[in-house]
């Protein structure tokens, strides 16, 4: 029954806060979406729906503690706790139910609404990049080679880039060059490619661009708006990735070279949820007035 009553009341907290931040959420969406060009109908409840899990997983912490609070301050008004105490349970006998039910309820959160949350920001993410403002990113994949999306200067295109070793040091560099509407501009293969501040420089270049015979260059150096110093900042967002791919990117980035503590302290933090939730409850739980000293 106590487990019921506080299913009951997280479901009516959630609620109430999710519609008001999905509220103050839509008010931003129409802010972005206003500032895009070409977007096209329907874009801004695409976007709000696709951030919508995010921001209610997000919620969970603060619901657990409204929730439990709601719950025990309704059973103190209608005399249940009194009642409850009466029969001869002890306040950890009745409390042990719902305490169960938030472990579980937070990691099934953890379990599924995660992955899917991180699934529907990634596709957020994308029309982000799509209509609005690009921005540079990198990813390491599998086989421990380095993807990144790197945007031109003046917003005039991107560049795709593939590339093996440590940054900035890098060797089989393939660059593709795309104008502002993704259409192949050049391409670059290079043997070995170093990162400057703001500078590619390439050796042993083999050069195509479009429409003109393919050209061999010893050296070759291209513009570029970060440094790598600032390479770090261009990673995935460890909120873009469910919990169960955390550990793969962390060893991949290992291998790479690059800092792993924002993906550790991700991974650490869907670890800890249950139990932070937990703590939670025992924190709104009112065991002082329960417990009899």
């Amino acid at each position: 029954y106590l487990s019921i009553r506080w299913l009951q009341s997280i479901a009516i907290v959630w609620l109430v806060l999710g519609s008001v931040a999905i509220l103050v959420d839509s008010i931003e969406k129409l802010r972005m979406v206003g500032k895009f060009d070409d977007a096209p109908d329907g874009l801004f409840w695409h976007m709000l729906s696709l951030h919508a899990p995010s921001l209610l997983f997000t919620l969970w912490p603060l619901v657990v503690l409204l929730g439990t609070l709601l719950c025990f301050s309704g059973l103190a008004r209608t005399s249940e706790m009194v009642a409850l105490r009466a029969s001869g349970l002890s306040a950890r006998r009745f409390l042990l139910a719902p305490a169960v039910c938030v472990v579980l309820s937070s990691v099934a959160l953890i379990m599924i609404v995660q992955p899917i949350s991180a699934t529907f920001l990634k596709k957020y993410e994308t029309l982000q990049q799509t209509y609005g403002e690009q921005s540079n990113r990198l990813t390491v994949t599998g086989d421990g080679s380095i993807m990144l999306r790197s945007v031109l200067p003046n917003k005039a295109g991107y560049r795709l880039i593939r590339a093996s070793g440590q940054p900035p040091l890098l060797d089989n560099v393939q660059i593709l060059e795309f104008s502002a509407d993704s259409s192949l501009r050049a391409r670059y293969d290079a043997a070995a490619g170093q990162l400057d501040a703001g500078e590619w420089h390439l050796t042993d270049v083999q050069k195509y661009l479009v429409g003109k015979p393919t050209e061999r260059v010893a050296n070759i150096t291209l513009s570029a708006e970060l440094d790598p110093a600032t390479l770090n900042e261009t990673l995935t967002d460890p909120k873009l990735l469910a919990w169960d791919e955390i550990p793969e990117m962390i060893q991949r980035l290992k291998r790479a070279g690059f800092s792993i503590l924002a993906y550790q302290l991700q991974f650490q933090q869907h670890l800890a949820l249950p139990w932070f939730a937990l703590a939670l409850f025992i924190l709104a739980a009112p065991l002082l007035s329960l417990i009899h000293i």
